[in-house]
This record gives C-alpha cells, sequence and structure tokens, in this order.
C-alpha cells in the first residue's frame, strides 16, 4: 500500500547534530543579549541613544530583565521552525493530508515542545509506526471531498470520472486556474496517487497545481495521474488515468468503512 522506505526514521547522527545546532543556536543568542544590554548600558546616560531600544526596530529588549523573557520567545521560534524542518526531512509530513498538516502546524504555533533528542525520537518513533494509519486516514479525507456518499453508501466506489465543483476561476491573463480553496483537495489527490505508486513526494511543488501555465478553459491539463479539463462554469471533469491505483484507493475505502466494493465505471 504504501511505500515503507520513503518514510524513515532519521538516523541517530542527524537528529544528534540538529539538538547540537539548536542548543548552540540558543547559547548565541543568549550571549548576544547580554552584549546588546551591557552596549545599551554603556551608552545609557547620554538618553535613548542606543539604536536597538526602539521596539520598532526589534523585537528584543535591552533590558537585562527582560533577557529571560527574550530567550523564551526565542527559543520558541527555534523549537517551532526546527519541528518543522524535521516533520518535512523525515517523509512524515508527505503521509499527511491538508488537514492533518494544518493541525501539525497549528499544533506547533500554539506551543512547540520542546526539541530534544528524546522528544524527536519519540515522536518520529510514533509517527512512523502509524504511518500507514495516517496515510489511510488523510486518502479517505482527500477522496471525501469529492464525495461523501461512501461513507454511508454500501456500494460506492471512486470512479474513473468526476466532476469537482467551484473548481477553477479566471487568473489575469485570461486563462484558468485552480481555485484557492481546491487547491489543498488536489494536491492531496496526486500526493495518494504518488504514494499508492511508490514514488515520494514533497508537502508543495506537486504538478497539479503548480504547473497550470498557460491553461485556458476547455483546454485539457494532463499529469502523471489525471487529467483535468476545467470548464467557464468553475466546474472541473476530472479523469483518473491508473485505474490500478483507483482499485487501491477503493480497497482502502472498502477496508476502512467494512463496505463492499461496487463496480467502478
Amino acid at each position: 500500500m504504501t511505500n515503507s522506505s520513503s518514510t524513515t526514521i532519521m538516523n541517530r547522527l542527524t537528529i544528534t547534530k540538529i539538538v547540537e545546532d539548536r542548543n548552540e543556536a540558543l547559547r548565541l543568542a543568549r550571549e548576544g543579549l547580554q552584549t546588546l544590554a551591557e552596549s545599551s548600558k554603556t551608552v545609557g546616560h547620554y538618553g535613548n541613544v542606543f539604536p536597538f531600544s526602539s521596539s520598532s526596530i526589534a523585537r528584543v529588549s535591552t533590558s537585562e530583565r527582560q533577557i529571560d523573557h527574550d530567550m523564551e520567545m526565542i527559543t520558541r521560534e527555534i523549537d517551532r521552525g526546527l519541528w518543522a524542518h524535521i516533520g518535512n526531512i523525515s517523509g512524515i509530513m508527505a503521509m499527511m493530508d491538508s488537514t492533518a498538516r494544518d493541525q501539525w502546524h497549528k499544533q506547533l504555533n500554539e506551543k512547540p515542545p520542546e526539541l530534544t533528542f528524546d522528544n524527536i525520537r519519540a515522536t518520529l518513533l510514533s509517527l512512523n509506526q502509524d504511518r500507514d494509519v495516517i496515510f489511510r486516514r488523510g486518502l479517505i479525507s482527500a477522496f471525501s471531498k469529492l464525495n461523501r456518499n461512501y461513507i454511508t453508501n454500501k456500494g460506492f466506489c471512486v470512479k474513473k470520472r468526476i466532476i469537482l465543483g467551484y473548481a477553477v476561476d479566471s487568473d489575469y491573463r485570461g486563462g484558468c486556474r485552480f481555485h484557492y480553496n481546491k487547491t489543498a483537495t488536489i494536491n492531496d489527490l496526486e500526493r495518494c496517487f504518488l504514494i499508492l505508486d511508490g514514488k515520494t513526494t514533497k508537502e508543495n511543488g506537486q504538478q497539479c497545481t503548480a504547473n497550470t501555465g498557460s491553461w485556458k478553459f476547455g483546454e485539457k491539463l494532463k499529469t502523471d495521474y489525471m487529467v483535468f479539463m476545467p470548464y467557464q462554469n468553475g466546474n472541473v471533469h476530472i479523469t483518473f488515468t491508473r485505474p490500478d491505483l483507483v482499485d487501491n484507493v477503493n480497497r482502502i475505502i472498502a477496508d476502512e468503512y467494512g463496505n463492499t466494493l461496487a463496480e467502478a465505471a
């Protein structure tokens, strides 16, 4: 189903290097804040002349009393960025649908966990063990945005052709493009087919929404797994070109809901 080689646990040396670089960055940041505080104090008796005293110039304070507060902010920002980096290079993000990725980023924005070797290893082990579950859940979420009937219809299956409404609109060149609120859905479909085909993918930069170029209404856009035909009413007709992969999609949906596979057409 999924290609286990595309989602591997990061090796110990990689994790150790990330943690070491993070800790060194924080050490240097604290030294820098202390240096700024001392520099400001040196000319402080001349008035508010030190440039970084203005919050419009810098987000950090030159007060020694504020160093711990500023370090909390810097630590949070560094940990947030490094967790996002780890999610990408580990291959975990490629297994998630857009909704799961949004939840991942939301958690990082609210309160990223402290970035330590043990936290990284435990997180990656847990996610890697659940990668098939994550992928299946993401696949079902992606295809449910096309048609939710399979939740209650025992004989439902994904067909060879589907119509996606409100999916395209005009662009400034007089051509057409995928509507902004459908790009994640389209990319999720392609991501599922890539993984089912044993290929790797990145969170962004996939064929479908990145390569519309001079696409026009009534003109087909072809990718490795789909053909898109856009219409002026905003609909796009999607033809899946790999029946074997569509069969795999239907098996996953049927396994999840205990449905009987219907005949694809």
